[in-house]
């Protein structure tokens, strides 16, 4: 019983989240790479003429958690590392050149140099995985190259050979008529997309719940967005447990929150008819409603057509969706 009364908890606590909040839950880890996209959002102040960090706690979340070699590190790949740095290091740059108060600022920018210095000479292009890498590197070493730091290394030309591949793969012009992939990457098109064309693409102010994607965006977008702006608010307000100022990778992810909660208490041997049945009527209803909007096709939070809820979650609740597709 001791378990159940857990597994209830857990249903009760999840169902909560989603009726106090108007964008749903997520509890997905801190990312330092988003994180650092957040901390360069800045925006004009009217009665001075000048511009002002909008998030300047999740700067400071990027100053403290620089490792000891350098560098900014996650999940342990390369790649990681590489790019959670190269996004820290511009922060940390454009903050210097802004005049921020910060004594050991220069020695910080040097260790995250002399860091990807290292690193990129051992980065192997062609075997690395990761969403649109190829994409976003590219772009952020010629954010910092304006900012008067370079790299070299043996794959650099391999790197943007990939990235003029996919660049001739895509139709821009399509990302300005509904959701695309793009959407969840628009730091990687700063310069090459209209962003004040993409305003009415948001959903509850995000940009395919991506607070990096969405933070670029109010970067370089010329009229303030004051959706957006409240998107990254909640975000970090919601990420908050992971230290101020920090936010998560993806933001909100309910429907991949609710479908994994009900599966893996399914897969474990939980009884449907010991669990909180008002819990699980509203999951049910929650993953309804986005089936049916999406019909049949659902993403993280349920805006966006990218894939598909479990069958076993659909099975166990009951849900019934004819899909059109």
């Amino acid at each position: 019983m001791a378990l159940y009364k857990s597994a209830n908890a857990l249903l009760k606590r999840l169902t909560a989240t989603h009726h106090t909040s108007p964008y749903g839950v997520g509890s997905s880890g801190v990312s330092i790479y988003d994180t650092a996209w957040v901390s360069i959002v800045s925006r004009n102040v009217e009665q001075t003429g000048t511009r002002a960090w909008v998030f300047p706690k999740s700067f400071e979340y990027i100053c403290s958690s620089q490792a000891e070699d350098g560098g900014w590190h996650g999940d342990g790949s390369l790649i990681d590392s590489i790019m959670n740095t190269l996004a820290s290091l511009l922060s940390l740059k454009l903050h210097e050149k802004d005049g921020w108060q910060l004594p050991d600022l220069s020695d910080k920018v040097e260790r995250a140099r002399l860091f990807l210095d290292n690193v990129l000479q051992k980065w192997d292009v062609p075997s690395t995985e990761r969403i649109a890498f190829e994409l976003i590197v590219p772009r952020i070493l010629q954010f910092l190259e304006e900012e008067g730091i370079s790299f070299e290394f043996p794959h650099r030309a391999a790197l943007e050979n990939l990235r003029d591949q996919k660049l001739k793969l895509l139709d821009l012009d399509l990302v300005y008529r509904g959701q695309t992939p793009v959407l969840y990457t628009l730091e990687a098109f700063v310069g090459v997309l209209d962003f004040d064309r993409l305003r009415t693409l948001k959903v509850n102010g995000s940009f395919l719940t991506s607070p990096a994607s969405t933070a670029a965006y109010l970067t370089y977008c010329s009229v303030w967005d004051e959706e957006a702006e409240d998107y990254l608010r909640q975000a970090l307000r919601r990420c908050s447990a992971y230290g101020e100022g920090a936010v998560c990778t993806v933001w909100p992810t309910t429907l991949f929150e609710f479908s994994w909660t009900i599966c893996n208490l399914m897969e474990s041997g939980f009884e449907r008819e010991k669990l909180d049945e008002s819990c699980l009527n509203r999951v049910g209803q929650v993953l309804h409603s986005a089936l049916v909007a999406g019909n049949g096709l659902v993403g993280w939070d349920g805006e966006y057509s990218h894939s598909v809820v479990w069958n076993p979650v659909v099975n166990v609740l009951s849900i019934e969706v004819e899909s059109r597709r």
